[in-house]
């Protein structure tokens, strides 16, 4: 409790290291435009480094986001399945463990079993430590990928918006491990292979075009199996990949079919692993199943269907800062396309507008992976940043190619000082009069510490008679699960699959019984009590009874042992032999 009267009292400090990080970000952006006359070079040299550039840009996300880790309630609702599944996969290795996260897949988990191999015990400052991270790096590969097509300074300010958003919005799903990272990092890996292959000029130029095919095209094929809602992004950055690769001027026609041959190689390597995995251990079928007509089915039915009004207020009564950020980049693009139109139709054609259209597109379909799910739920919007970011850098350095500002003198620096006054520091201004940042959304929540258990946590561990004992609950609450860190009994941490109206609801229920009775949980927690997480807290449609085989093999093998507001605990008649 010190350590997080600390973190409050010094809120004001945290405040201003992240404005200055910010404010030294900008000027880094802005110094390539710069004329700076000066004794001093090596001061300059060092002020216009990538090195410093990139470990500012880690410095600000880390700052800005530091408090946040001690802050949040635990996990989110995602963190505590993603944990749960990777807990139990390092007890019991079995594939089909990894998978069971509704449309989130087994390249979502696998980040997290790192410090698990180590030994270093999971909590939820490790986990949102691995997507600060995971964060940063991507953003880091965008402005990479950016600066190839772009000049350094407009890479920069464009980077510097999803820098921003990552940092200073405060919304509580954007501050922890959300299922959306993994693949945005393995998007942003994929994209700046793409982008190495199409400038790149070398003697060798086959063997390291091959090389950058095989590994974009790996990371991009881990997206379908990290977040299947990304598969439309994948699949156009891997055309934009092989794309690069027959753009390319360097290689010959054999050269081209070679490398985008090894392309190929790279996308099919890790799904052929996976299936022969699946296959061996017996549980591709339940994978296809559980996984892709699963997440087709939950994609396709929605709570209450996309309605753009409401889901706009709900950000607004939210306050997640998307008003302003969109605001100020949807200005920016709105006038960026007319100028961009009007020099079209005058002068017929524009430098580089192959590569405004394609930075497009690639907005477009991340905002399409946002829609698609039907839900009003904003975490989705994470695919969004850094392609507004790319196209923004891209806008900019067409602008500039066409000399849309010619009479204006210092045009770059201008362009840049534009960009950055009107979409990135509103952002931190709105914050500080709105509510403070750095607590964020969790004003009623109460902090958490790993030495302490809930009332239900510790009555469960109170019950069980091992730590390996197995522990089954029935509900929305995988974090029994994480808190406790006892073994899944069934291979969902969840139960919604039970009552999801559509025709895979039979095999979701043989399945959930059959893993009952292989495993015998020796703790049973029904936990859809009014109390809980709302997607099943009323008991009268979501109890266990309402599924008579679940409630018999309950009334037949298990004793209540407490209940908690709610809550029922239930424990083994007879311990294991």
């Amino acid at each position: 409790m010190d350590k997080l009267l600390y973190w409050s009292d010094n809120r004001m400090l945290y405040m201003a290291i992240s404005f200055g990080l910010l404010s030294l970000l900008t000027f880094l952006c802005v110094i390539p435009t710069l004329s700076i006359k000066t004794s001093c070079e090596r001061l300059i040299i060092l002020l216009k480094s990538e090195y410093l550039f990139i470990f500012t840009l880690y410095a600000f996300i880390f700052a800005a986001r530091w408090p946040s880790l001690f802050w949040y309630k635990g996990y989110s609702i995602d963190e505590d399945q993603f944990l749960s599944a990777a807990w139990t996969l390092i007890k019991d290795p079995i594939f089909f463990r990894s998978v069971e996260t509704g449309s989130s897949g087994p390249m979502n988990i696998y980040p997290m079993l790192g410090s698990m191999i180590l030994g270093i015990i999971p909590g939820f400052i490790s986990v949102r430590l691995i997507a600060l991270f995971m964060t940063c790096s991507a953003i880091a590969l965008a402005y990479f990928a950016c600066k190839k097509f772009t000049a350094i300074q407009y890479a920069r300010t464009g980077i510097l918006m999803p820098s921003a958003f990552f940092g200073l919005t405060s919304f509580w799903d954007f501050s922890g491990y959300s299922s959306e990272l993994p693949s945005i990092l393995y998007l942003c890996i994929g994209m700046l292979c793409a982008s190495v292959i199409f400038n790149f000029n070398h003697p060798n130029a086959l063997f390291k075009c091959s090389v950058y095919g095989f590994i974009g095209a790996f990371f991009i094929s881990l997206v379908p199996l990290a977040k299947l809602q990304g598969v439309y992004l994948a699949l156009f950055t891997g055309g934009v990949l092989m794309l690069a690769i027959f753009l390319n001027h360097q290689l010959r026609i054999r050269e081209k079919m070679w490398s985008a041959f090894f392309a190929i190689c790279g996308g099919l390597t890790f799904p052929l692993m996976f299936v022969v995995l699946m296959w061996s251990s017996g549980s591709f079928n339940y994978f296809f199943n559980s996984y892709f007509l699963n997440a087709l089915a939950y994609v396709d039915s929605g709570h209450q269907g996309f309605n753009p009004i409401a889901f706009v207020w709900q950000i607004i009564l939210k306050g997640i800062d998307f008003q302003i950020i969109f605001l100020g980049w949807g200005v920016v693009f709105v006038f960026s396309l007319l100028i961009l139109s009007v020099g079209f139709f005058k002068k017929r054609r524009i430098t580089g507008f192959f590569k405004v259209v394609l930075s497009l597109l690639f907005l477009v379909l991340a905002f399409f992976t946002v829609i698609s799910p039907r839900r009003d739920w904003a975490h989705y919007l994470l695919f969004v940043p850094v392609y507004l970011g790319i196209s923004l850098s891209v806008i900019m350095q067409v602008l500039d190619d066409n000399n849309c500002f010619k009479n204006i003198k210092y045009k770059s620096t201008v362009l840049c000082f534009l960009v950055i006054l009107i979409g990135v520091f509103p952002i931190g201004i709105y914050r500080s009069i709105k509510t403070n940042p750095w607590i964020g959304t969790a004003k009623t929540w109460t902090p958490v510490h790993s030495a302490t258990y809930s009332p239900i946590g510790k009555a469960i561990l109170t019950a069980v008679s091992s730590n390996n004992s197995y522990l089954c609950v029935w509900g929305y609450n995988p974090d029994y699960h994480s808190e406790t860190r006892l073994n899944q009994s069934t291979r969902l941490n969840i139960s919604t699959a039970q009552f999801n109206a559509n025709n895979l609801q039979p095999f979701f229920r043989h399945t959930y019984l059959e893993d009952l009775q292989k495993n015998k949980p020796e703790i049973f927690v029904d936990a859809t009590a009014r109390n809980q997480f709302p997607a099943l807290n009323d008991p009268e449609k979501y109890r266990h009874e309402v599924i008579p085989e679940i409630r018999d093999f309950v009334a037949a093998n298990y004793t209540l042992f407490e209940e908690i507001d709610g809550v029922r605990i239930y424990r083994w008649k007879e311990v294991h032999p």
